[in-house]
């Protein structure tokens, strides 16, 4: 976890859009963010979110590897 926090750390995100994603069982969402990691604007990377039963909203997948491409 240390690690991923390392690689998405930013100093500033916006919201791109949010989208649903089908065929699952529970709530998930595609939130497309662009970042802003050491100064440079790091766009459109994909995040998928999923819903607990609590109504959370949990990160499930991270675009690791198009955001240590990006930078």
């Amino acid at each position: 976890m240390d690690a991923i926090a390392s690689i998405i750390q930013h100093q500033d995100y916006r919201i791109v859009r949010e989208e649903a994603v089908a065929g699952r069982t529970r709530p998930a969402r595609r939130v497309v963010v662009d970042l802003t990691i050491e100064g440079s604007a790091v766009r459109g990377m994909p995040f998928v979110v999923v819903q607990t039963g609590e109504g959370r909203w949990l990160v499930e997948q991270v675009p690791l590897e198009r955001i240590m491409a990006a930078r």
